[in-house]
């Protein structure tokens, strides 16, 4: 693959003039300090007044075809540079490695092996391979919704023991190859540009983690290294 400069902020564009594209910029920015995109289709982020599900703040769309791909982000989203840097990292995955429309890196390249075998060897990986391990069991809440749940034993700090309910959609959701790649980009964006803003969102997402979906300090190491070789492999670096 042929080694390209071209920024990120040519191919990612947010409605101009807007209130929501002064929130996106600076997020697109930053992702064009540490790298640039290799051959990346233009495509439009879009605001949306509601949030697109539960938990659920932003949407990649792939397209299928000769459809561009498409973001939408919900105008009210607590952390926009983060989410919209995460949504990013599905572009890139999805588009950067001059693959079908409908075929991932992250789960078929060659290329993101290396990436693949650094994220599997990680604790988070493990515990979710642990938790998808749990027996599953349907839940109902009082407004007759229901989830799969699985129990894991959390010891407290007076030392009992009890069973956390955890939602074995976000589990399985959460172990997919393509959000493992979304969130392990997002983790070195945030590394590689030092920004103290986006630092302090991404503390705030991880603060609001259910289930332990980034890496600690000591857990990220070969994850970043794997990113960074990809990035000068490519030529984005």
């Amino acid at each position: 693959m042929p080694p390209s400069r071209r920024r990120v902020s040519d191919a990612v564009r947010p409605p101009r003039f807007d209130a929501f594209s002064r929130t996106i910029r600076p997020a697109l920015r930053l992702i064009d300090s540490v790298h640039r995109d290799g051959n990346l289709p233009t495509i439009e982020v879009r605001p949306v007044a509601d949030p697109l599900g539960r938990d659920s703040q932003a949407q990649y769309w792939p397209g299928i075809g000769d459809a561009l791909p498409v973001i939408e982000i919900w105008r009210g989203c607590g952390f926009p540079w983060v989410v919209c840097i995460h949504e990013v990292g599905h572009l890139l995955d999805n588009r950067g490695f001059d693959l079908p429309s409908d075929q991932w890196a992250s789960e078929i390249s060659p290329l993101l092996q290396p990436w693949r075998d650094a994220v599997s060897g990680t604790r988070v990986c493990e515990r979710l391979r642990y938790l998808n391990s749990l027996p599953h069991y349907r839940e109902t809440d009082a407004n007759g919704q229901s989830w799969l749940v699985c129990f894991e034993e959390v010891t407290l700090g007076n030392g009992a023991v009890i069973e956390r309910p955890v939602d074995v959609d976000l589990v399985r959701y959460a172990i997919a190859w393509r959000e493992l790649f979304a969130r392990s980009y997002v983790q070195y964006i945030v590394f590689e540009s030092g920004d103290a803003q986006l630092m302090e969102q991404f503390a705030q997402v991880r603060v609001g983690e259910s289930v332990v979906l980034h890496w600690n300090g000591d857990d990220f190491p070969p994850v970043h290294a794997a990113i960074d070789d990809l990035m000068r492999l490519v030529g984005w670096r």
